[in-house]
C-alpha cells in the first residue's frame, strides 16, 4: 500500500482465534481491514517449521491463489506484510459461512441456480492451480470456502508439507466432504449435493492437466474418509462424542460409496 494513503488504524478487534495465528478485524479511515497475527509463542503443529517459516509459506501461498485470475472466484489480497513481527493485512471481505450459504441457497424448498456455477469455476480454479504450481492448497475445509456477493471465495493454503505431498484428489475430496457436514442439521438440509459435486468436478476436469481415474479417485476417497479426517485431539466426553458421530458419518458415506449410490463419483 502506497505510504501517503496507508490508512490511520482507529481501533482493532479479535475476529478469530487459530492454533498458529489469530485474526484481528481493524476499522481505518478506509474502511474494515483483517490483521492475521502469527504466534512465535506456542509450539507449533508441525516441529520441523518454525513460526518464521510458517509465516512465509502462508504468505507465498496465498500469494499464488492470488496469480490466477478465474470469474466468480475471490481470494485474499494482502495490503502490508511485517516479516519481522509476523503479521500482515488483507482486504475485509463481506463474506458467508459454507454451511449457512448452503443450507440458505440448496435445500428442499429453495435452490439458488447460481450455485453451480460458483462450484464449476472453483473447479476450474483448483485445476489452474494445480496445473500452473503444481501442488495442493491442502486444506480445503469449510472455513477456507465461503460465499460473498456473486463469487466463491478461497482462502488459506495450508503450509504443511505432508498435506502438500498428497495426490490431487485429496483436493477434491476436501471440497466435497464439506457437502456431507458433520453437522447433523447442514446435512439433512443441504439439498442437489450430486449435481453440485457434478459441476465442481466437470469444472475442474475442463482444464486440468491431469486425468484422474475414476476408480483410483474412490479408493483415494475412501482411505481419506478412513484414516487422513479427524483425529481425536482430547480424551474429553465431548471429544470422544464429537469422534464417535465422526466415524459413523464416514462409515455411512463410505458405505454409499462403495455401493455406487453417489452419482458423481463417475464424473471424474
Amino acid at each position: 500500500m502506497n505510504p501517503v494513503t496507508r490508512p490511520k488504524f482507529q481501533y482493532e478487534k479479535t475476529y478469530h482465534k487459530g492454533y498458529d495465528a489469530n485474526i484481528f478485524i481493524i476499522s481505518t479511515s478506509h474502511g474494515f481491514i483483517l490483521k492475521k497475527v502469527f504466534n512465535d509463542k506456542k509450539p507449533i503443529k508441525d516441529k520441523y517449521q518454525s513460526p518464521k517459516i510458517l509465516f512465509q509459506k502462508e504468505v507465498e501461498g496465498i500469494r499464488l491463489l492470488d496469480s490466477l485470475s478465474v470469474t466468480q472466484v475471490m481470494t485474499p489480497k494482502i495490503l502490508q506484510l511485517d516479516y519481522e513481527n509476523l503479521w500482515y493485512t488483507q482486504k475485509y471481505f463481506k463474506l458467508v459461512p459454507f454451511l449457512k450459504y448452503l443450507v440458505t441457497n440448496s435445500n428442499p424448498l429453495y435452490t439458488n441456480p447460481e450455485i453451480y456455477q460458483y462450484f464449476y469455476q472453483l473447479g476450474v480454479f483448483l485445476a489452474k492451480f494445480h496445473n500452473k504450481y503444481k501442488r495442493l492448497h491442502g486444506d480445503l475445509n469449510r472455513k477456507n470456502i465461503l460465499f460473498g456477493d456473486r463469487y466463491i471465495f478461497i482462502c488459506d493454503p495450508s503450509s504443511y508439507k505432508h498435506r502438500l505431498e498428497e495426490k490431487y484428489s485429496f483436493d477434491l475430496f476436501r471440497t466435497i466432504n464439506n457437502l456431507y457436514s458433520y453437522n447433523i442439521f447442514a446435512r439433512l438440509f443441504i439439498s442437489n449435493k450430486d449435481r453440485i459435486v457434478s459441476y465442481f468436478l466437470k469444472g475442474y476436469t475442463s482444464v486440468s492437466h491431469t486425468k484422474i481415474n475414476s476408480q483410483h479417485f474412490k479408493k483415494d476417497i475412501l482411505r481419506y474418509l478412513k484414516f487422513d479426517l479427524n483425529p481425536v485431539k482430547s480424551k474429553n466426553l465431548n471429544s470422544l462424542l464429537k469422534h464417535m458421530v465422526i466415524e459413523a458419518l464416514n462409515r455411512h458415506l463410505s458405505k454409499q460409496i462403495e455401493l455406487n449410490q453417489l452419482k458423481w463419483i463417475d464424473e471424474i
